[in-house]
């Protein structure tokens, strides 16, 4: 019996030893980490080889910039330019007399040597100096194109009071600036006691005619 015994536990251990032996076989032996590493790098590369090639890109084509064109582009307006020149004093020279209070017109001469076109919308202004009751601004009063030229006249009063008075003038263009020759332009007066004229006596020689009486003797008959 007890040798039946040990005969079937050596059996058993046979068998079971001989299972194991054959699950040893079977695995796959374990790879190093660089032969793992190896390993996956050839299988990227078997895939690659069998997946079809790509076509190159195609060459980006260059976009021509469009032909010049022969005729330039238009250029912006140029503003024009607002320019005096003084021309004479028409009336009231610089240092004319005056009384005091005494009413007066001036006149200037002026050219326009600019490139712009004055018009009812410019006016002469009152700049600095003695205004002399003058207005503070009055329009001009005709169209003035280049090259012409224009009269314009202020009405003024002497100063009260002895002395030499200046006022000075500028004109002003629509868009509200001052412009002159290139500065201002002025009236200049002396005020002061004219004078009184003396009368001038004349005298004047009347030739008198003398005439003689001539006696003529006619003989008698």
């Amino acid at each position: 019996m007890k040798a039946r015994t040990r005969m079937l536990i050596s059996l058993t251990l046979g068998i079971l030893l001989g299972a194991c032996n054959l699950r040893l076989q079977a695995a796959p032996p374990a790879l190093a980490p660089d032969a793992a590493a190896a390993a996956t790098v050839n299988a990227e590369l078997l895939t690659r080889q069998a997946e079809p090639p790509t076509a190159p890109p195609e060459p980006a084509t260059a976009t021509l910039p469009p032909p010049a064109s022969a005729t330039p582009p238009p250029t912006a307006t140029l503003g024009c330019t607002d320019r005096a020149q003084f021309v004479t004093d028409v009336s009231v020279p610089d240092g004319m007399l005056f009384a005091p209070g005494a009413a007066f017109v001036k006149t200037w001469r002026l050219m326009n040597v600019g490139t712009c076109t004055w018009t009812s919308s410019y006016n002469l202004v009152f700049w600095s100096g003695d205004q002399m009751s003058g207005p503070g601004g009055i329009p001009v009063p005709v169209t003035v194109a280049p090259g012409a030229t224009v009269d314009l006249s202020v009405s003024l009063i002497a100063p009260g009071s002895n002395g030499t008075y200046q006022g000075n003038w500028k004109l002003r263009n629509t868009n509200g600036l001052l412009f002159g020759i290139p500065g201002e332009f002025w009236v200049k007066v002396s005020v002061g006691q004219t004078p009184t004229p003396t009368p001038t006596i004349h005298f004047f020689i009347i030739p008198t005619l003398i005439f003689h009486p001539t006696f003529f003797i006619f003989p008698t008959p």
